[in-house]
């Protein structure tokens, strides 16, 4: 995670790599499902992260408590143009819903306590492409338009093993970014979250 939170005036700077991220994890969740009909698809994504860290000031005289909650529910749907053999592409169209929640504490003094919920809709693309027991998929939108966010978008690339014909073996990477606005209170809500992803794919 990396970017820029700012609020009445206060400002956090997010630079956080896997393993701080592992270090101060509370909890953690992703979910895809979707379902296929002819050329049409509904999809749902889920990702939840709640990230704490309690440290302290002046040799132990002031404690610290920072707490960054995110919450990221997505529902949509696609249609494939283009299928030619092995190779697949379809137009992607839906909603992402935001919840971001941040808290910095200094001693009992709040610093930064703000919740932020917002909906972006969202257009883009994705393939999908297969070889014997092999299979490769990627994914790009783009969402916000001022709407809810001034923009957001998302990405991944992914690759999988068919292990029988009704589980694979998943391996990629997956991004996602929001620049999230309100001027009248300074706030500001700049964030990329990306990494690595393994998994099971179940199908049926």
């Amino acid at each position: 995670m990396e970017g820029d939170i700012e609020f009445l005036s206060q400002s956090i700077p997010v630079d956080a790599q896997f393993s701080d991220i592992l270090d101060n994890l509370s909890f953690g969740a992703m979910l895809n499902a979707e379902a296929n009909k002819g050329k049409w698809t509904i999809m749902t994504d889920v990702i939840y992260i709640k990230l704490k860290k309690d440290g302290e000031l002046l040799n132990g005289n002031l404690t610290t408590k920072v707490e960054l909650e995110q919450i990221i529910f997505e529902l949509g749907g696609g249609y494939k143009f283009i299928e030619k053999g092995n190779f697949n592409m379809d137009a992607i169209i839906g909603a992402r819903f935001f919840n971001l929640d941040t808290l910095l504490m200094l001693q009992e003094l709040s610093i930064l306590d703000k919740n932020i919920s917002f909906t972006d809709p969202y257009i883009g693309v994705r393939y999908k492409t297969h070889y014997k027991k092999w299979n490769h998929s990627g994914r790009i939108d783009i969402g916000g338009f001022d709407l809810g966010s001034r923009y957001s978008w998302k990405f991944n690339l992914m690759v999988g093993y068919n292990v029988s014909k009704t589980i694979a073996l998943v391996a990629g990477y997956q991004g996602y970014g929001v620049d999230y606005r309100e001027e009248d209170i300074n706030l500001k809500y700049d964030i990329f979250t990306g990494g690595g992803v393994f998994g099971l794919n179940f199908h049926f």
